[in-house]
């Protein structure tokens, strides 16, 4: 690395803002099913009349049997499924019109809503007054369908995870049984806050000052409302579960500082009676699902003693990182971390005990993890040299000897417990996760877990470094099958780990993590044993993308290690020479005998320590931005063919960090950062530029450029989809070649002048003009294609092409989106980077692009957007 930042990286300086231009051709359009049902109102309002009296008729049915068995009392409310066009992103009139809670929503235009009878009824009365065309019933024709037919089961199959889905047939047959399952419960009732005022042309100061006082009056007594109603409904189910027998282990509600707002979550143990009424009756219940069982481990450790090589340790430095490893506990006297090791911090999060100490057998889990934050490439290879430790160790341990988590634990509960105690007064930002569940992560919406890790993130700028999960060698169940599994199916290596079975599990789907899998540390191969890849290859073991919503998932990977496999027999091994070397609880101090993602993460925790060395005062998402800016795709995906090169994003993401890329630049290479907080609003641009020196334009030499965007926002888990799940979600777009600064500008901004461009066009365009990124923001637009940057909260693209092509001037835009939040509360935070690199190493332009004066044209206007809401 360059010593004293002597090739550090650049301020990417704000050029121009505003808001987003929206053409008119761009308007959504109005769904066929409206335009139908608008053209046939008698026929759409007696539909679903008809539908709505044999719903009542169905609750009064169930009302009276509930009586004669003696059941407990429910809410007054009913559970109701509401099927609407899929194409509306905007659902809030089904309260505003109709009085309906909105429970859940779904991909596929199914709604979960509550409502009592007696608010039924008045909009029944709306569906009789569209068939007569009265004003204020248009939005009647916004609904398809009211499900009656097979409700139970439909609304089962959507609030059971798969496992308890498979199981309820025997859950039904054995009422008395008990279970422990998560539930979690929507909350946000029928609360509404209210559009956050904007300042109008001409309006005083004081009057816009009142005018806002108002408002936040009416956002507090909101705030007051839904923490009685998270009581209330905590009371109600402890009272149902409590009737039955069953008993509340755990509650996370938002209520505690950093959860969720629209929901909260409850670990029960109860019977399956109490269960089935829960499931079939509670109205506010969304997601019901087993405890996560924990992977940590592969278990094919491989005998390998190293001796004590001299190595003189020194401590981190007074201003170095402290780190929070969230894993097993460590050996916290061990001769290599000890020094590392801030034993103030240390906690135990398990019942009944206090005891941080890694007790995991053959070698431990959480001293491995912390060995390989500090060591990332082993001890052996620094031989007797001066080795200072690159930051501090928090240990916060949450497994116990099996590396499991206690069921009388909730993982979402952890988490926020965790980052809240090092966060206040500690200020630790980087928080190592080697912990994930043994089933792919569920599709239908985000996790409890792995929202609250999206949730912190937003709240908290803290970032998480996340295990993308192992598979097992032999696994027999169809949700997670083994590689024994899959290669006896006759899928092999790779192929086999595009298969949904092999999907990253809970909580690696988190938008803000950053997902690490594992690929091979040196390939190995003799008469008898292979391993599957070469180094560099994805290891066999390493869970797989895409996420959820079609995000890029793993980010990155790092080197795990890998199995063999005997050629004449499905049997596999490890040796030293396929295995990282780790730290181990002692003896021996450290060896190279185990494997998988576990590991891969802290090596790129690693990095992000050092990164914040470097750059203390900036935002985590910076960080992460940096580390996947620098990653690139290992030799191995070399020889996938051009219609293949979609599974490498499956596979490995974006490839494998390079440290030297992230913290530093060369004569070769120069990266543009931005520097400080940075938020926008839904419906706003932000413009930055890179001017490119004309001596680097008259050249043929390869130049690669790299755009990497990070946000975080506020997440909603009743939300369907990318764009649902976030308060307001963010994505980029480049300039054309020969635009400059003004005629982009002109181009995306909102002005007097406007004229009916398109928003974006296609670059299979040859004449368009625009930089052949590689992912492309549309599934079509990348030369990889069915697939896209913009469905991520990490967004990376890249483009290679002669230095001649390259325009005078770069322009990056950073869009704001509205998702769940019409009231401008939470604006979305960003931070992003652009490199340009001599792909040969042949042309020198650091110091060329560093002597380029960009002049800043409008840089207040980040600050004055905030304060403004949209549209």
């Amino acid at each position: 690395m360059a010593n004293g930042n002597e090739f550090k990286h650049l301020e990417l300086v704000f050029q121009k803002g505003g808001k987003k231009y929206v053409p008119k051709k761009m308007s959504v359009p109005v769904p066929s099913s409206v335009k139908n049902n608008c053209a046939n109102r008698k026929q759409h309002s007696s539909k679903l009349y008809g539908q709505a009296q044999s719903i009542l008729q169905l609750w009064s049915e169930e009302d009276k049997k509930r009586i004669i068995d003696k059941l407990p009392e429910l809410s007054a409310k009913k559970p109701l499924l509401i099927n609407i066009p899929a194409e509306l992103l905007d659902i809030d009139y089904l309260r505003s019109t109709f009085g309906l809670e909105l429970v859940c929503e779904y991909d596929d235009g199914v709604v979960i809503v509550a409502t009592d009878p007696d608010n039924f009824n008045g909009g029944i009365q709306k569906i009789l007054d569209f068939a007569n065309e009265i004003k204020g019933t248009g939005n009647v024709a916004k609904i398809n369908d009211l499900i009656v037919e097979e409700t139970k089961q439909q609304r089962l199959s959507r609030i059971l995870s798969d496992f308890l889905l498979s199981k309820w047939g025997a859950i039904l047959q054995s009422p008395d049984e008990q279970s422990i399952v998560e539930l979690s419960i929507e909350c946000q009732g029928t609360i509404i806050v209210g559009k956050k005022p904007a300042i109008t042309k001409g309006e005083s100061e004081a009057k816009y000052h009142k005018k806002l006082q108002r408002w936040e009056e009416r956002k507090n007594k909101a705030y007051e409302e839904w923490d009685d109603l998270c009581r209330e409904r905590e009371e109600e189910l402890e009272r149902v579960i409590q009737n039955y027998g069953g008993e509340i282990i755990a509650i996370f509600d938002f209520v505690d500082d950093i959860s969720i707002q629209d929901s909260f979550e409850l670990k029960v143990t109860l019977p399956n009676k109490c269960l089935v009424d829960i499931a079939l009756n509670y109205p506010f219940v969304f997601e019901i699902k087993q405890p996560e069982e924990i992977e940590s481990s592969i278990n094919t450790r491989s005998e390998s003693e190293l001796l004590d090589t001299g190595l003189k340790i020194v401590p981190p430095n007074d201003q170095a990182p402290i780190v929070c490893i969230i894993d097993s506990g460590m050996q916290e006297g061990h001769a290599y971390i000890q020094d590392a090791i801030k034993s103030d911090l240390s906690v135990c999060l398990l019942p009944k005990r206090n005891d941080v100490d890694d007790q995991v057998s053959d070698g431990g889990h959480g001293t491995r993890v912390a060995g390989a934050v500090l060591f990332p490439d082993g001890i052996a290879s620094l031989g007797t040299m001066q080795y200072q430790l690159p930051c501090y160790i928090a240990n916060a341990r949450v497994l116990d000897e099996n590396c499991s988590m206690p069921k009388s634990l909730l993982p979402s509960k952890v988490i926020s417990t965790l980052v809240q105690k090092y966060t206040t007064g500690h200020n630790i930002r980087l928080f190592n996760h080697s912990i994930a569940a043994s089933y792919p992560c569920l599709t239908k919406y985000m996790s409890s877990w792995a929202a609250t890790i999206d949730n912190v993130s937003y709240e908290k700028d803290v970032l998480f470094i996340q295990a993308a999960g192992n598979l097992k060698t032999e696994n027999v169940n169809p949700f997670r099958l083994g590689i024994t599994q899959h290669i006896k199916a006759g899928r092999f290596y790779p192929h086999y780990l595009l298969e949904n079975s092999c999907r990253i599990p809970n909580p690696a789907q988190s938008m803000q993590a950053l997902t690490v899998g594992a690929i091979n540390t040196n390939g190995y191969e003799d008469e008898d044993w292979t391993t599957f890849g070469g180094r560099g290859a994805v290891s066999s073991y390493s869970c797989t993308g895409l996420g959820l919503w079609d995000a890029i998932k793993p980010e990155v990977v790092e080197y795990g290690g890998d199995l063999l496999i005997n050629k004449s027999s499905i049997q596999y091994k490890t040796m030293p020479s396929t295995c990282p070397e780790l730290i181990r609880v002692s003896p021996p101090a450290y060896a190279k005998d185990d494997i998988g993602t576990s590991y891969a993460a802290p090596k790129v925790t690693h990095i992000a320590a050092q990164l914040e060395q470097l750059l203390p005062l900036e935002p985590t998402l910076l960080y992460k931005a940096l580390i996947v800016q620098s990653a690139r795709w290992t030799s191995w995906t070399e020889n996938f063919p051009p219609d293949e090169k979609k599974n490498i994003l499956h596979l490995m993401g974006y490839g494998l960090p390079d440290i030297e890329r992230a913290l530093t630049n060369n004569d070769n290479r120069v990266t543009y950062i931005t520097t400080g907080e940075k938020y926008i609003n839904a419906g706003y641009v932000h413009i930055y530029r890179v001017k490119i020196p004309q001596s680097i334009r008259n050249r043929s030499n390869i130049i690669r450029i790299d755009v990497t965007l990070t946000f975080s926002a506020k997440p909603r888990r009743t939300r369907k989809g990318f764009r649902g799940y976030f308060a307001t979600w963010v994505d980029w777009m480049s300039s054309k070649f020969k635009e400059d600064l003004d005629v982009f500008a002109n181009r995306i901004l909102s002005t007097s002048e406007e004229t009916d461009l398109p928003e974006e066009e296609d670059i299979n365009d040859k004449n368009n003009g625009t930089i052949p990124w590689v992912i492309g923001a549309r599934d079509k637009w990348g030369q990889i294609k069915g697939i896209n940057r913009s469905r991520s909260a990490t967004q990376k693209d890249w483009a290679e092409m002669e230095a001649y092509k390259l325009p005078e001037e770069f322009c990056i835009a950073v869009v704001g989106h509205k998702g769940w939040n019409t009231n401008g509360e939470f604006p979305a935070q960003y931070a992003m980077c652009v490199s340009f690199e001599s792909m040969n190493h042949d042309m020198e332009i650091y110091e060329t692009f560093a002597n380029v004066e960009i002049p800043v044209e409008a840089e207040q206007e980040i600050e004055t957007e905030i304060e403004v809401d949209e549209e």
